[in-house]
């Protein structure tokens, strides 16, 4: 099995949560769209309930500012949660098979992932999208879920885009962003 390129990192706590909440925008299930989505609806239940009750314009003045602040504290106690959950993650759990040293190979028929526990092979036709973003290098994987690679092992941005362009030259299907 000929290796065209390999890197190998180790995650540190800031990146674990910075991945976690890249996660959770990116993913289909988006958290954070929903909290969005949540906090918008309020505001427009509390507009509808105004406009159909004929309030006095004053009242405007009053609801729609407590809106905002409904729509600014979801954003913000979904961060706070997500943040917490990572922290629990950190305490709970062995930080070393949380954040395993990872070695990604890429081979010809895919990509070949080692940590110190497990090995695994990713073959090309499972991987459904390819990102990069400010931080990092996101593989979306059928079955597997995803991998996240953060961009600072890399020695510059254009490397990071060699190797994820090497990734999708195996996966023409997958879909591909910010390559």
């Amino acid at each position: 099995m000929e290796y065209k390129l390999k890197i190998t990192y180790k995650m540190n706590e800031k990146e674990l949560y910075d991945y976690n909440m890249f996660r959770m925008t990116h993913k289909s299930g988006n958290v954070v769209a929903r909290a969005i989505i949540v906090a918008c609806i309020y505001e427009a239940m509390i507009l509808l309930v105004a406009w159909f009750t004929k309030f006095e314009l004053y009242m405007y003045f009053i609801f729609c500012p407590l809106g905002i602040l409904i729509f600014i504290g979801t954003l913000l106690f979904t961060k706070f949660k997500m943040k917490q959950s990572v922290n629990q993650l950190l305490y709970r759990a062995n930080k070393e098979a949380l954040m395993p040293e990872t070695t990604i190979e890429i081979t010809d028929n895919g990509l070949l992932i080692t940590t110190p526990s497990r090995e695994s092979e990713i073959l090309f036709r499972e991987i459904e999208k390819i990102e990069v973003g400010k931080q990092f290098l996101y593989l979306l994987i059928s079955e597997h879920g995803e991998v996240g690679v953060p961009l600072r092992v890399f020695e510059n941005l254009d490397q990071a885009k060699e190797f994820a362009l090497e990734i999708r030259n195996g996966a023409p299907d997958a879909v591909h962003i910010g390559i």
